[in-house]
């Protein structure tokens, strides 16, 4: 199938070759003589109901030292594009600002994943959509509230609303003498934003659960675990992986939440677990392909582009509005 791909992405120079989720799934672009071009969330530009993005065709290469090829950079309407994927790193209010810019296009161009369920489905705020599988937790933006929390859970995982990649994530335990000042320091290190404090899961030292979901399906599964207790189960902070299976209880919240996902346009998601608990639902730049085809001997980005072709060609079939 002959398609022409916009990919929204972080710079170029950011992106770790050999790790990085994204250009796996443009090498697999390539490979398949898609016409490929890049661009960032700031080269975006919505002119009345038109929206244009200053972009450049991009070729990557498997030289880590020097691993792709721009061409001249243009102005395109983004209408004339098949598929667009959005592969930016959650930042906040641009996050949500590229999700408006890009709805006038919602329905022209089959974008994954979908800005509406972008928009709507923050990923941390999600999990209360699935109450019987959520971690103890609370959302705060005042240190009443964080007082009250923590008189009921004296071991705690605090971290901020619009993280990532374990960025900001401690832990806190009783006694705690002056929360209030706890509460003001936390605050100011998440840029005044609201922070999660939820209930520490002891099983979190033997690692975190990521679920790859595609279009609603569990693809793969994949433990990361900590370097050491002291130390967050994440990738990017040096954890390691780990084979592992679908418990039933896991199953039965990929069976629930999969129609949900469907009906948000959320095509490619990573469900995070810590022991039997849902942590958080990531929906924006999700990544793990990499690392999990080098632990099953796999190509995920094969599974995903395949499925994503058959989500297009349905998305095409629709009755235009």
């Amino acid at each position: 199938m002959s398609l022409n791909i916009l990919v929204i992405g972080d710079p170029l120079v950011e992106l770790k070759p050999g790790k990085e989720t994204t250009l796996a799934l443009i090498a697999e672009a390539q490979h398949r003589d898609y016409t490929l071009d890049y661009c960032t969330a700031t080269d975006l530009c919505q002119k009345n109901t038109q929206v244009y993005g200053y972009v450049h065709s991009l070729k990557v290469k498997t030289d880590f030292d020097d691993f792709y090829d721009v061409g001249t950079s243009t102005i395109k309407n983004l209408k004339h594009y098949d598929i667009i994927l959005l592969r930016s790193n959650p930042q906040g209010y641009r996050r949500i600002n590229t999700a408006y810019m890009l709805d006038p296009l919602a329905d022209q161009v089959f974008i994954s994943n979908d800005p509406r369920g972008i928009r709507e489905a923050h990923g941390k705020f999600f999990t209360a959509n699935f109450p019987d599988f959520i971690v103890p937790y609370t959302i705060v933006e005042h240190a009443a509230h964080f007082e009250a929390f923590l008189k009921d859970h004296a071991d705690v995982i605090v971290k901020p609303i619009n993280g990532f990649g374990g960025k900001g994530v401690q832990r806190l335990t009783a006694p705690i003498d002056d929360i209030e000042q706890t509460f003001e320091n936390l605050y100011k290190a998440y840029n005044h934003e609201p922070f999660i404090v939820q209930d520490y899961i002891p099983d979190a030292v033997k690692g975190d659960k990521r679920i790859i979901l595609f279009n609603g399906e569990p693809v793969c599964s994949l433990l990361r675990v900590p370097k050491d207790p002291d130390s967050l189960a994440n990738i990017t902070q040096g954890a390691s992986l780990a084979k592992t299976t679908l418990t039933l209880r896991e199953q039965a919240l990929c069976e629930e939440i999969g129609p949900i996902l469907r009906d948000y346009g959320l095509f490619f998601v990573g469900l995070d677990m810590l022991g039997d608990y849902l942590s958080e639902v990531n929906l924006i730049s999700v990544g793990t392909i990499v690392p999990a085809n080098q632990l099953y001997d796999i190509k995920l980005e094969t599974t995903f582009w395949d499925k994503l072709e058959a989500q297009y060609n349905q998305f095409k079939q629709q009755p235009s509005p």
